[in-house]
């Protein structure tokens, strides 16, 4: 059996400030082109009401379906549906920010065992609580004084602050914050399979769990209400599931491990070379695209567009 005793000094990992970074540009890309850029273009026969804010997915739909449509487009629709799908894919840096948590905690807690031979996690997340809670505290009094007019009595707007204080669940931008939250109570039981299992097992298996409460969630969200619940529609956490997001962060679990037993190497990637691995992430890609959009919407308030279909 090999160790996961973890190196005696670990250096920093500069690799994964730069994921950091691209990710954070991903993000604030797709935001700025979709609340700044996209309500002020005319380009009305793309511009149609779907194209206007994040719908689930349907900045590919706008994107690529009017790409296609040759040899009417003029020159500048063509600039317009390359921007779309660049900045469009811009949220998938949500992806890296769940691995990067899983990777950052997950080696953090091989340290503390190390130091001590055991892990008090009361202690350990408590000190992951105090980084989350009062940031958010601060930036929730914000954003509720600049919407205050939103709500009916002073009683209403400390209510909604109380309950967000709790759950983190208030402010849209920052919809990933509940999950690391679940996660984050979900980690110490993570972390006990990811050192009794293989990298693979605890990837496949945690793979299975992310598949199975996402087709539950959404079968019975569509049997019942005819609509994925969630953030966004269902779009990005379909009802609001930690378990929905269970693989990213896993993922990040396991890079943690490879890294503490063998050193930083891409070769944490080659069990996804398979065959198998491939057409499972394609079938899972396409389902997504097409649940997105079918029954997800996904809209900015500011912008004041809303197109339900």
């Amino acid at each position: 059996m090999q160790s996961t005793s973890p190196p005696s000094v670990v250096k920093k990992i500069v690799y994964l400030d730069y994921l950091r970074i691209f990710a954070s540009l991903g993000v604030i890309a797709c935001h700025l082109w979709v609340v700044a850029f996209l309500p002020n273009l005319n380009i009305e026969t793309v511009l149609l009401p779907e194209c206007l804010g994040i719908h689930g997915d349907l900045l590919y739909k706008c994107g690529l379906d009017t790409v296609f449509i040759l040899p009417n487009d003029s020159l500048d629709h063509l600039f317009f549906n390359f921007f779309n799908l660049i900045f469009g894919m811009g949220y998938q840096g949500v992806h890296l920010f769940f691995i990067l948590s899983g990777f950052g905690l997950t080696l953090s807690a091989f340290l503390s065992e190390k130091k001590t031979n055991r892990i008090g996690w009361v202690d350990f997340l408590k000190k992951r609580f105090s980084r989350l809670y009062p940031s958010y505290w601060i930036v929730l009094a914000i954003y509720l004084s600049i919407n205050f007019y939103l709500y009916k009595s002073v009683l209403g707007l400390l209510k909604t602050y109380v309950l967000g204080s709790i759950f983190l669940n208030i402010i849209p931008a920052t919809w990933f914050v509940p999950i690391i939250l679940q996660l984050y109570l979900l980690f110490p039981l993570l972390f006990y399979f990811l050192k009794k299992l293989s990298i693979k097992n605890f990837l496949v298996i945690s793979l299975i769990i992310k598949i199975v409460v996402s087709a539950i969630v959404i079968t019975t969200s569509l049997l019942v209400f005819n609509k994925i619940l969630g953030f966004g529609g269902g779009a990005l956490a379909p009802g609001g599931f930690a378990l929905t997001r269970l693989f990213e962060f896993c993922f990040g679990m396991a890079m943690a491990k490879y890294y503490v037993i063998h050193g930083f190497s891409i070769n944490t990637l080659n069990i996804f070379r398979q065959p198998y691995f491939i057409l499972l992430g394609f079938f899972l890609q396409l389902s997504g695209f097409f649940l997105s959009l079918k029954y997800s919407t996904i809209t900015f308030g500011v912008a004041e567009l809303r197109y339900d279909f």
